[in-house]
């Protein structure tokens, strides 16, 4: 892995896929300074409260929903909020 810190000293943001455990880990490390969660929020719009409360996650949204405007806010706007004693998937 490409150490960013030996070429660049300004902030550095770091996104796509990280899990909560790599996030923390890359923030505590001091590896980056700010990490980006999108693609789990598209899914988990209570993403906070999920990891805070160590609740599951919903599945991943489906790929085609990311770019294809014809599905409009399907997909962005649909998902469920954590309901204890519901399934997510």
């Amino acid at each position: 892995m490409f150490d960013f810190r030996t070429v660049w000293d300004g902030p550095l943001m770091c996104n796509v896929g990280l899990t909560k455990d790599e996030a923390k880990g890359m923030l505590r490390s001091g590896t980056t300074d700010l990490v980006v969660i999108g693609r789990l929020y598209i899914s988990n719009p209570d993403l906070a409260d999920r990891w805070i409360n160590d609740w599951p996650l919903n599945a991943d949204a489906d790929y085609e929903f990311w770019w294809q405007a014809s599905y409009g806010a399907q997909g962005y706007t649909d998902f469920p909020l954590y309901e204890a004693g519901k399934s997510s998937d």
